[in-house]
């Protein structure tokens, strides 16, 4: 972990250009900015390797993930590269599913250069089971103009209490034309849910508590769902529970919402389509707890150990990684369109500082991101948007779509008994959890 950039451009150039024989790899990917640019520059990556051909299968995050999921329980996988975050490696390196990577391709890793907490969230036992592509927090961003316009600002560390009574002044002193917001509303445990948790651990909630109960139906959680669906309610757009990351940043860059919390690496997005004048950042809002009311992830590559191709596909994984890619991405499409959140020579950068008012916030915001340590309270589990277990997925899937039901309920008008959710998704949680356990006691796996 102490090998610089420059050892990891030559021995990474080395291994990029190795006359090995290899062969057709299949790339499961996610259909954001970032991932589509890579598509676009693998070009590059297969003038050097000749011997390899790659086969793209590019999806929106909800739909990768369920693919994902599918995938990894089959005896032989379908993808050679998954493009997954934490809570994916973390629980397929358990089961075998995911190939660590070679000491070769780990001691070309520039530690002093990666932002520590990105890399080291795909490292379990010892070993490293993805490199990351991205990395990201979440934050705010509002139309700085129109709340100048009325007279109105917004706190560089705002409550979600806060951000209510500022879109309320703004919709009434704009008589109706402004004060909207971009929230998650589709369903899926890293759309919908990954935002509500957050909500939840900045109220005080968790998702467990020191016993593994379910904690969903806490005070606290009831308190961030019923703010979640007032804001979504009062504020949000028409069909805000079919609205995603994607969904959402269109939506803020055309101007149709006046605050948006969201990731992180959206920053570069919302800065080539709207000038300083126009826009403002802040961190993520919080109610009565900072802990946990912004997120971490990382959106990174890894190899299925039923690969046959796990040469080819590690040789890919390094050059998509390397600090070569970022050198060819600046040249290409600007020092704003580099993937974010894992270098910090990136954020030294003056060209880039120049460039992102964000960056100050999104490095901050990612370093204050502790997965150890998710909420203000005690809790048995790792992850901050997530918790670190086989089972968070379904239980996960299933608060999502009932949250998302419940966002469609209100936006029409009718009254949501949010209690009634709160005992549906402790009832499901608790029974996933106590299934999940007996199967890791009794050495089961779960099937297709």
């Amino acid at each position: 972990m102490k090998t610089t950039l420059k050892m990891l451009a030559t021995a990474g150039l080395a291994m990029f250009t190795a006359a090995a024989q290899a062969g057709e790899i299949n790339i499961a990917t996610v259909n954001n900015p970032d991932m589509l640019r890579v598509q676009e520059l693998s070009s590059h990556f297969l003038e050097q390797n000749p011997d390899i051909s790659i086969n793209w299968t590019t999806l929106d995050e909800s739909t990768l993930r369920i693919r994902l999921t599918r995938d990894s329980k089959r005896a032989k996988s379908e993808y050679d590269i998954y493009t997954l975050g934490y809570l994916q490696a973390f629980n397929w390196s358990k089961t075998g599913k995911l190939e660590p990577a070679p000491s070769s391709v780990v001691s070309t890793f520039a530690s002093q250069h990666f932002i520590e907490s990105v890399i080291n969230g795909f490292q379990f036992d010892g070993d490293f089971y993805g490199m990351p592509f991205y990395g990201e927090s979440s934050m705010t961003y509002y139309r700085k103009d129109r709340f100048k316009q009325f007279g109105l600002s917004i706190s560089k560390e705002p409550t979600w209490t806060e951000v209510a009574q500022l879109l309320a002044d703004l919709k009434l002193k704009s008589g109706g034309t402004y004060g909207n917001i971009c929230l998650r509303g589709k369903a899926g445990w890293g759309e919908n849910i990954a935002l509500m948790t957050i909500i939840a651990n900045s109220f005080g909630g968790r998702w467990y508590d020191e016993e593994w109960n379910t904690d969903v139906g806490s005070q606290a959680w009831h308190d961030a769902l019923t703010q979640y669906l007032r804001l979504q309610r009062d504020f949000g757009l028409p069909t805000a529970w079919e609205n995603g990351y994607n969904q959402n940043l269109a939506a803020f860059t055309a101007g149709e919402c006046d605050i948006w919390v969201d990731s992180t690496a959206a920053g570069s997005s919302v800065s080539a389509a709207l000038n300083t004048n126009e826009v403002g950042f802040a961190y993520a809002p919080y109610e009565t707890s900072k802990q946990g009311s912004s997120w971490l992830w990382s959106w990174g590559f890894a190899v299925s150990s039923s690969s046959l191709e796990k040469s080819a596909a590690w040789r890919f994984i390094q050059w998509a990684t390397s600090d070569e890619y970022q050198k060819l991405v600046a040249e290409q499409y600007g020092i704003s369109a580099v993937p974010p959140g894992t270098r910090t020579t990136l954020y030294s950068n003056a060209d880039y500082q120049a460039f992102a008012p964000f960056a100050a916030i999104t490095m901050e915001s990612i370093a204050k991101s502790d997965m150890l340590h998710p909420t203000g309270v005690p809790t048995p589990y790792n992850g901050i948007q997530f918790v670190q277990t086989p089972e968070f997925e379904q239980s996960g899937e299933f608060f999502a779509k009932r949250l998302s039901e419940a966002v469609m309920m209100v936006k029409s008008g009718k009254d949501y008994d949010v209690s009634k959710l709160q005992r549906e998704v402790t009832d499901f949680a608790d029974a996933a959890h106590r299934v999940a356990t007996y199967m890791e006691r009794h050495n089961l796996k779960q099937s297709d």
